[in-house]
């Protein structure tokens, strides 16, 4: 029992300290969606939706393409 826990929180520890694939510690990818214009393209993380940007990338959790979204 203690063995899973020991993992579990190792596991947790691992992806919230993880660094964005390119090495870098700062991200590009804090994107306030509130400034964005209605009919205004921004993009998204399909798997992290709390990845966005104004720019197409690759998410830097998963390395997939951001989608495009349209703001309402």
């Amino acid at each position: 029992m203690k063995i899973a826990f020991v993992i579990s929180a190792n596991a947790v520890l691992m992806v919230a300290c993880s660094s964005p694939k390119d090495g870098s510690t700062t991200s590009t990818f804090a994107f306030d969606t509130s400034k964005v214009d209605s009919g205004k393209t921004f993009y998204q993380c399909p798997m992290h939706l709390e990845v966005i940007s104004a720019k197409a990338d690759n998410c830097p959790k998963c390395d997939m393409a951001l989608e495009s979204v349209v703001k309402q």
